[in-house]
């Protein structure tokens, strides 16, 4: 046990000790009158005589270590679960409603919403993203919606991955606007939040979709990146089952990814329908878009048909573990109140003392 004012001990116990032995003295000075008129007293009550200023001493004692601010110390540890936030982003262009087994996109909406309950059991935050698009890779043709941003609402999340259908917004493959969309929806509240009013999210896509263009203006989407910082503990995993042949090029998109520390995942399977692309284009895309997502600090992964998508999700499962605090501090355990009830006590005791025994003595 310490005492955070030992100090407090000498001053209190002098003064208490001091009031004590007057009161007392006081009190044998009236009941004394003359050594002849006091009856002779045996050992018991003669000791019991001594009691009052024996109280006066340990209540004094017990109420100056309580002014002492006694008190234990005790180690305490705490542990934190940090959940992370993700966006499921998914291909419906119109080759995900072929299979043989079933669609592509029944298969994947099953094995998503398995995913989405696990990780929502461990804390995270899940979101829902569709992309698809017209035929043409100039702007405007490449369509991608949030179904549902993060929540940890695995009912929520589940009902949004049940309304995804193939062709949603067109037969192609936008997968730069869904990987675009994903990641505006996992920063927009920092965004908002670091820059104010200054945040144009217009102005952010137009930034992006000028990246290796001739008339390139990324500097915008530089001061978006250098006001949120690296975006710790966000992914997004995206699925296609064919190359990208329409809207934004997701290198670009990659490429503010990697700025703000965003990790993608993207997760591809056989193509279950043309492409549009000849062979040696979907062979330079799929090259640049590998590296792309490698310098985000996600994985590239790859599955010859939708059914083995289920053990890429489990390594993205196992990849992603949320982030586990334990921190250690040492707390104060106050024993004041022990040592203010044993001096009431002790008073107690003493009071009892004199209206049981005062006339006598």
């Amino acid at each position: 046990m310490t005492f955070q004012h030992p100090e407090y001990l000498v001053f209190a116990i002098v003064v208490f000790v001091c009031l004590g032995s007057w009161s007392t003295r006081k009190q044998q000075y009236f009941a004394v009158a003359a050594k002849e008129q006091v009856t002779p007293v045996n050992r018991f009550r003669r000791y019991i005589i001594k009691i009052p200023f024996i109280c006066w001493f340990l209540a004094s004692l017990l109420f100056a270590a309580a002014l002492a601010n006694p008190y234990t110390e005790y180690k305490a540890t705490t542990i934190t679960t940090l959940g992370k936030k993700a966006m499921l982003a998914v291909d419906a262009s119109v080759s995900m409603g072929r299979g043989s087994h079933g669609s592509a996109m029944d298969n994947i909406k099953a094995m998503l919403k398995d995913f989405s309950r696990r990780r929502i059991a461990k804390g995270d935050f899940i979101g829902v993203s569709a992309y698809s698009g017209q035929s043409n890779s100039s702007r405007g043709f490449g369509y991608a919606r949030v179904v549902q941003y993060p929540t940890s609402d695995a009912t929520v999340v589940e009902s949004a991955i049940h309304v995804l259908q193939p062709s949603i917004f067109g037969h192609y493959s936008a997968v730069g606007d869904g990987i675009l969309v994903s990641i505006l929806a996992l920063i927009e509240p920092e965004a908002r939040k670091a820059l104010g009013a200054m945040y144009d999210r217009q102005k952010l896509e137009n930034s992006i979709w000028s990246i290796g263009s001739d008339e390139e203006k990324s500097q915008y989407a530089q001061e978006v990146a250098a006001a949120i910082g690296k975006q710790k503990g966000k992914y997004i995993i995206l699925f296609s089952d064919g190359k990208f042949n329409t809207g934004l090029d997701p290198a670009r998109a990659l490429w503010f990814a990697q700025r703000i520390g965003l990790k993608i995942h993207f997760i591809s399977f056989e193509s279950t329908g043309a492409t549009g692309l000849k062979q040696g284009e979907q062979i330079a895309r799929k090259e640049w878009t590998i590296r792309s997502v490698l310098r985000t600090g996600g994985t590239y992964k790859e599955s010859s048909d939708v059914d083995g998508v289920s053990l890429l999700l489990e390594e993205i499962d196992l990849a992603e573990q949320a982030e586990i605090i334990v921190e250690e501090d040492r707390r104060k355990n106050s024993r004041k109140l022990i040592f203010l009830f044993g001096a009431a006590l002790v008073l107690v005791i003493w009071t009892l003392i004199w209206l049981g025994w005062g006339d006598s003595l």
